[in-house]
């Protein structure tokens, strides 16, 4: 049973596809929300991916729980900021539903690749069709001369799916920092700083569209 959440902006993180940096997407969002206001990250994965991120890591800007920690109470803290919540790995349409019914936006992250832009297809579907506000994510974007990323956004923007204008290239540097359970801004990689103000942006994105 989902938490109904009732205080702050609430940001769902959702893809029915794996491996398309919805965890990645998460924990960054959520400390660069944190910036701005007190932001909670909500962990729905089955496993935990992002809350064991956070508990392996230090010196967050946010906080963060395993949904079945997420109380009323907890959750009453976070009445003037931000609450994002990760779901999990590839969620059914009614997962997707009651998620989406409980969020002020919904963020669909996609590499673009034929197979994970198929499943964002079913995904944009599914979320029009429920009504719920959303917008999709470019990730692990190859880098030039790949013009596979400019291809799909031309595709995404011709069939009217709303998008970020902020895309996150693809680096080794988001494996160093799961692996460290630190930001990426915080590894000692190639565009490691880049991808860190590409994260940054995306949140000053959200705050246009949450006006």
């Amino acid at each position: 049973m989902l938490t109904c959440y009732t205080f702050g902006v609430v940001i769902t993180v959702a893809a029915y596809k794996g491996g398309v940096g919805k965890t990645t997407t998460a924990v960054h969002v959520a400390d660069a929300l944190a910036a701005k206001a007190p932001t909670l990250l909500i962990d729905r994965e089955r496993f935990g991916g992002s809350f064991r991120w956070y508990e392996n890591g230090s010196d967050w800007r946010f906080d963060a729980v395993r949904g079945r920690d997420a109380t009323p109470e907890l959750i009453a803290a976070y009445r003037t900021g931000h609450i994002v919540i990760d779901t999990p790995a590839a969620p059914t349409a009614d997962e997707l539903e009651a998620f989406a019914s409980r969020s002020d936006l919904v963020i669909v992250p996609t590499t673009p690749d034929a197979l994970a832009l198929e499943l964002l297809t079913e995904a944009v579907r599914d979320l029009r069709r429920f009504k719920a506000p959303y917008r999709v994510l470019l990730t692990i974007v190859p880098p030039l001369p790949s013009r596979e990323a400019e291809k799909a956004r031309r595709a995404l923007e011709r069939a009217q799916v709303p998008l970020f204008k902020t895309s996150i290239g693809r680096g080794a540097a988001f494996q160093q920092a799961a692996l460290r359970s630190t930001l990426v801004g915080n590894v000692r990689a190639h565009r490691s700083r880049e991808h860190a103000d590409a994260y940054a942006a995306v949140a000053e994105e959200l705050k246009e569209v949450m006006k």
